[in-house]
């Protein structure tokens, strides 16, 4: 028990910034809820309502680093997912966001994620 409890305060991630006007900025790429029981939400946070995002990708490996799955959705903040079939286990994903200019754009991660039905 202790050593999940030292697991969990590592995942705490705290990311902040200071941009110039009129930049594209996403802070972070979360998913909720985490543990996925039945579904979870990849979210992109603090985008500027003036810009559009043109693509967020997140690619999920299992913990021998193979990559099992790749959600990419086009105009859009956020990405339901419900699992699509993965066992029961630990994960991590990488996200990335692009813009329509290719300068606007980040990779996030490695974050873990955790699937328990």
């Amino acid at each position: 028990m202790r050593r999940m409890h030292l697991v969990l305060i590592a995942l705490l991630v705290v990311v902040f910034g200071v941009v110039a006007a009129q930049a594209l900025t996403v802070y972070d790429i979360q998913a909720y809820p985490n543990v996925l029981q039945s579904y979870t939400y990849f979210t992109a946070t603090e985008v500027p309502s003036q810009y559009e995002l043109d693509e967020i990708e997140i690619k999920i490996y299992n913990l021998a680093s193979q990559l099992v799955a790749t959600l990419t959705e086009e105009d859009v903040y956020r990405i339901y997912w419900n699992g699509g079939g993965l066992a029961n286990g630990v994960y991590t994903y990488v996200a990335s966001y692009t813009n329509l200019n290719p300068d606007m754009s980040d990779e996030f991660g490695p974050y873990v994620l955790y699937i328990l039905r």
